[in-house]
């Protein structure tokens, strides 16, 4: 009860609220559990106590608890969130270098990249984008609008391109093929309801009946427009940048398929409305 009242407060960013919960827990001569310290070094991070997450995790590996999963991406979102991305790295670099490692899913390496383009990091980024194929982590959509972000930043037109025309030619992991084949493992219930970030390190079975989340609904469908003309978008504004002006104007008139002329207003707000005015010049 007390470590789900820690749990709740750090949700909540309430860290004075937190540290009495773990207080209580320890003077009613309660033993933390991993839960209780993973709870407590969320509610640090929620708050931006760096420095008490990291000295909490140490008690953690004290205690006899190796991190896992969440404990990383919460350390992960902590450090990107501070532009500490050298420590972020080093991170990964622990958590796949355990024994046995601990693997980034989809939302740690979305973590890592989102920090990378806050800092303008596009090397670091760029680099743990490949890794994902290596490991066999599956790419969402805010994977590649990370990167694209993060490719505009550097000019990196023909990497985009090249990483766009990936994307559209589906050359990309099928997560239908991913996950254990076990039957007699317990099931994922994230991939039951349609999606699973681990891939083939999720432990839990992945049963071929249920199939991936479906791509043909009118949600789907738009959100993959709106992730589309995104891409196309980062990689004009790129092209604009480099004075590349036939190039720019071909993916504006792209992104302008996708969203239809209507919605290409925002485009104004997010890249300015000499940017725009400049492509249709």
């Amino acid at each position: 009860a007390l470590t789900r009242e820690l749990a709740g407060h750090a949700q909540h960013k309430q860290l004075g609220r937190a540290l009495e919960s773990f207080a209580q827990i320890q003077h009613e001569g309660l033993q933390p559990t991993g839960y209780t310290y993973s709870s407590l070094i969320n509610a640090y991070i929620n708050s931006g106590d760096l420095d008490g997450a990291e000295e909490a995790f140490i008690k953690m590996k004290q205690a006899g608890f190796a991190g896992n999963l969440i404990v990383y991406t919460t350390l992960l979102k902590g450090h990107c969130t501070e532009g500490n991305i050298a420590t972020a790295k080093q991170l990964l670099d622990e958590m796949t270098q355990l024994y046995p490692p601990v693997m980034p899913d989809t939302r740690a390496l979305n973590t890592f990249l989102r920090g990378c383009v806050r800092a303008g990091q596009v090397t670091d980024g760029s680099r743990y984008f490949s890794l994902m194929k290596e490991w066999r982590i599956p790419q969402d959509n805010s994977t590649y609008k990370y990167v694209a972000k993060l490719l505009c930043q550097g000019l990196r037109v023909d990497e985009l391109q090249r990483m766009i025309e990936a994307r559209e030619k589906g050359d990309s992991y099928d997560t239908t093929k991913l996950g254990v084949e076990d039957p007699l493992r317990p099931l994922c219930t994230y991939w039951a309801r349609g999606r699973c970030e681990r891939g083939i390190h999720c432990q839990f079975y992945h049963d071929p009946k249920y199939k991936k989340e479906s791509t043909t609904s009118r949600d789907s469908e738009q959100q993959l427009k709106d992730v589309t003309a995104e891409l196309h978008l980062c990689l004009s504004h790129a092209c604009a940048l480099l004075g590349r002006w036939k190039l720019c104007k071909k993916h504006v008139n792209i992104a302008e398929e996708a969203l239809g002329k209507h919605s290409m207003g925002s485009v104004a707000a997010t890249h300015g409305e000499d940017y725009c005015a400049n492509t249709r010049a």
